[in-house]
């Protein structure tokens, strides 16, 4: 997408264009002039009216140490966007602004080792520190508040480490359901941290807002869901499994053979 912005206050190279749900927005990060501070943008999708999102009258709520480090998460809706701030090794702060209203949110902080992956209806799956897993909820953002975010909520336990041993069960994220209510995962050994490429897991399902996975199928390297017309499938989608052996597809319960490729 190219976007010519008129004057504005900050100096190229622009990164991470996100154009909102509604295409009346442009959201991207670059540096102010003044500061050479990392901060976010917002503009019309023509261009115009270019503003900083985190003006130096946040740098208390929004500021730390040096050069800023800042990132976009993604557009909830037509005004609603998630911003990230780093806050220490591995460590990202969340946040929302409401760009119309200029509101800020806190949401949570994350001990990331993997990657944010967000849903439908404003969730995301956080792959955290020794595999666990924690969730993102933007319903749960705490409007207006100076307060440092609490962490994000875990809702899947990751590996334990004693005596410099590391025991349990750790998880990676596949995919989520198109309605937003099932993610799929695949659960490794923690015998298998450091060689993730050699241990390719068990495929799991997991419910929104439950403690515990249903099994899938064993040895799963990667899954995603598949709309099936009609209906009858777990969670109402077909599941694609891709395995060290021959795929197999995932109907009412039952399993059927299937080339292992992508769908």
């Amino acid at each position: 997408m190219g976007v010519a912005f008129g004057s504005w206050a900050g100096t190229p190279p622009v990164e991470q264009i996100l154009v909102s749900p509604g295409g009346r927005h442009v959201a991207f990060v670059a540096a102010r002039k003044k500061d050479l501070w990392k901060t976010i943008w917002l503009a019309g999708t023509d261009g115009a009216k270019v503003q900083d999102l985190l003006p130096e009258s946040l740098s208390e709520a929004f500021g730390s140490p040096g050069v800023r480090a800042v990132a976009l998460g993604q557009w909830l809706t037509d005004r609603a966007l998630v911003f990230e701030q780093r806050c220490g090794t591995g460590c990202l702060s969340l946040h929302t602004v409401d760009v119309v209203s200029g509101a800020y949110s806190n949401l949570c902080v994350a001990q990331v080792d993997r990657g944010i992956h967000w849903g439908p209806s404003g969730r995301a799956i956080v792959e955290g520190h020794l595999g666990e897993i924690s969730m993102v909820d933007a319903d749960r953002a705490m409007p207006g508040s100076r307060k440092p975010p609490s962490d994000c909520r875990r809702v899947l336990e990751g590996c334990r480490v004693i005596e410099g041993k590391a025991t349990g069960r750790w998880y990676s994220f596949n995919d989520w359901s198109p309605d937003g209510k099932h993610v799929l995962l695949t659960r490794h050994t923690c015998e298998a941290l450091d060689v993730a490429a050699l241990d390719p897991g068990d495929l799991v399902l997991w419910r929104v807002g439950e403690m515990s996975c249903t099994d899938l199928a064993s040895s799963a390297s990667l899954a995603t869901f598949r709309r099936k017309n009609d209906g009858v499938s777990p969670c109402g989608f077909n599941v694609m499994a891709y395995r060290l052996r021959p795929a197999r597809r995932f109907v009412a319960g039952k399993t059927a053979s299937a080339p292992t490729r992508r769908v």
